[in-house]
C-alpha cells in the first residue's frame, strides 16, 4: 500500500507538470480524473465493506482435548460490483489449534459466495478464540483500507482430559461407611461449617433453626468430619518460566489435567475436598456440594492471570476454613513465600505434596551465557580493586538469564523441600501426568 501511494503521488505531481507545461482542457480533465478516482474508490470500497456480509459457526462451543473441531466461514457479496482485495485475519488461537491457516488472502466477485472451513485439532485445554477476528477490504486503487463491520466472535471451551491415578496416599484413601461415622461421633461440639443436605446424611445432623430460615435442609459439618478433608489448591498466576503464549498454554494446560484428575480421584472415592483457586478474590469450591460435574467445567474455563500468588491463596484458605487433612499445591513456580508457607505448614504435621509443573530445563547456551555473564562481572570487580577502573562494571542479564537466575533458585528450595520430608513432583512437557503422580501417589498394602 506504501507503493502504492507513492506512485499514486508521483501521479498526480505528474499531471500538475502537464498543466504547468501546456495549461489545456485536456491536461486539467486529466489531472481532475485522477484527483477524482481515490474518492470515488473511498467511497465504493466504504459501501461495499457494509454490504459485504461474513458469518461463521463451530457445531459447539464445548470439546475434550483431542477432538478436532469444524469451523464454517461463509463470504457473502450482496452487491453486483466486486469487493476487490479482501484480507483475512484470523484471531490470535487460532494458530494454536489449527496447523495450516488457509490463504487469507483473495477477491470477491459479484453476488457470490464464498464457504470456507477450517479443522481445529484441541491440542490444549481452555477458553480459546477461533475464526475470523477482522475482515480487512482495501480500495481499488489500493490507497485506503476498511475494516469490515465484523463482530462475530467465536469461543471454543476445550476440557481437559482426566486421568484415572494409580493409587493415593492413606490421607486420601477411602475409609469404610463405620469408621467415618465413628469419626463424625467423636466430637458433636465444634461445628466448622454448614452445607447443604444430601440423601446419606442423618437427620440428627440437621441444623433446624438455620434450615427453617433458609427454606432448605442444611447439615451441620463437624470438626472432625472437616479433618478428613483434602484441599486442592491451583495457583492461577501467570507461569513465570513461560515467556512464549504457546508454552504458556500448554503449561496450564497440564495443570487443569492435574487438578481435574485429583478431583475426579476423591470424587470417584467420596472423598470430601475443596477445591481452591484465585480469580478476583480467593474461591472455595467444595466436592461434596458441587460435584466433579460441576467444577469440570470451572477448570475448563479457568484463567491463569491471577494477582494473588499461591502462598497468599493458601493463607487466607486456612484463615477462612478449617485446615484440612491433607493438601495438594499444583504450582508453576516455588518462590520465597510459598516455601516459607508449605514449611510451616509441614511442621504443624499435615499432609502435604507440592506438584510443580514446569516447562523445559533451560537450554545450554543459555546457561553458557550466565556463566560468561558471572565471569565479566568478576573480572570487574577485579579491575575495580586494582585501580583500573572506577568502579565495576554492571552486567545486564538478558530475559533467559533472568529466567535462569529463577529457575536455579527454584530448585535450591526444591531441594530444601526434600530434605525437610516434603514430597515434590516436577513434571514436564514430556512426562507423562500420570506416571509423574505415581511417585508421589502410592497406597499401603
Amino acid at each position: 500500500m506504501r507503493r502504492n501511494r507513492i506512485g499514486y503521488s508521483l501521479l498526480i505531481l505528474f499531471c500538475i507538470f502537464l498543466v504547468w507545461l501546456f495549461g489545456n482542457k485536456l491536461s486539467y480533465t486529466l489531472l481532475y480524473t485522477v484527483l477524482l478516482f481515490p474518492a470515488l474508490s473511498l467511497g465504493l470500497t466504504a459501501f461495499l465493506s457494509r454490504r459485504l456480509a461474513v458469518t461463521q459457526s463451530i457445531p459447539a462451543g464445548q470439546a475434550v482435548k483431542g477432538d478436532i473441531i469444524e469451523c464454517s466461514i461463509h463470504l457473502q457479496n450482496r452487491w453486483p460490483i466486486p469487493c476487490g482485495y479482501l484480507k483475512l485475519t484470523y484471531a490470535p488461537d487460532a494458530a494454536l489449534l489449527c496447523e495450516n491457516l488457509p490463504v487469507s488472502e483473495l477477491t470477491l466477485l459479484p453476488m457470490t459466495d464464498i464457504l470456507g472451513r477450517l479443522h481445529f485439532r484441541c491440542r490444549h485445554s481452555g477458553v480459546f478464540e477461533i475464526g475470523i477476528e477482522q475482515v480487512i477490504l482495501t480500495d481499488f486503487l489500493g490507497l485506503f483500507t476498511f475494516i469490515s463491520g465484523h463482530r462475530q466472535q467465536l469461543l471454543l471451551t476445550v476440557y481437559p482430559r482426566v486421568f484415572e491415578l494409580p493409587g493415593m496416599p492413606p490421607a486420601l484413601v477411602s475409609m469404610d461407611v463405620q469408621a467415618r461415622q465413628a469419626r463424625v461421633e467423636d466430637d458433636y461440639s465444634t461445628i466448622v461449617d454448614f452445607r447443604q443436605y444430601q440423601p446419606t446424611d442423618h437427620m440428627k445432623l440437621v441444623h433446624w433453626k438455620l434450615s427453617a430460615k433458609r427454606g432448605e435442609w442444611v447439615i451441620k459439618n463437624f470438626g472432625s468430619t472437616a479433618d478428613l478433608s483434602t484441599a486442592i489448591l491451583l495457583d492461577t498466576q501467570p507461569p513465570p518460566f513461560a515467556p512464549e503464549r504457546y508454552i504458556r498454554v500448554e503449561l496450564e494446560d497440564r495443570m487443569r489435567e492435574g487438578a481435574v484428575s485429583l478431583l475426579n480421584y476423591c470424587s470417584s472415592r467420596e472423598e470430601p475436598a475443596d477445591f481452591v483457586y484465585a480469580a478476583r478474590t480467593l474461591r472455595i469450591m467444595p466436592l461434596t456440594e458441587i460435584g466433579f460435574s460441576g467444577l469440570y467445567p470451572i477448570c475448563a474455563s479457568l484463567p491463569f492471570s491471577s494477582e494473588l500468588s499461591a502462598a497468599a491463596a493458601l493463607d487466607e484458605f486456612l484463615n477462612q476454613r478449617q485446615e484440612a487433612a491433607s493438601y495438594w499445591i499444583l504450582a508453576a513456580h516455588l518462590d520465597e513465600d510459598l516455601f516459607e508457607s508449605l514449611a510451616v505448614l509441614y511442621q504443624s504435621g499435615r499432609s502435604l505434596t507440592l506438584v510443580l509443573f514446569q516447562c523445559a530445563e533451560p537450554a545450554a547456551e543459555a546457561v553458557h551465557a550466565a556463566d560468561a555473564a558471572r565471569l565479566a562481572k568478576a573480572t570487574a570487580k577485579s579491575r575495580a580493586w586494582h585501580g583500573l577502573s572506577n568502579k565495576p562494571e554492571e552486567i545486564e542479564l538478558t530475559p533467559e538469564q533472568e529466567r535462569l537466575k529463577l529457575f536455579t533458585a527454584q530448585k535450591n528450595r526444591i531441594k530444601k523441600l526434600r530434605d525437610m520430608g516434603i514430597p515434590v513432583s516436577e513434571i514436564y512437557p514430556r512426562k507423562d501426568i500420570r506416571s509423574a503422580f505415581a511417585d508421589q501417589l502410592k497406597i499401603d498394602n
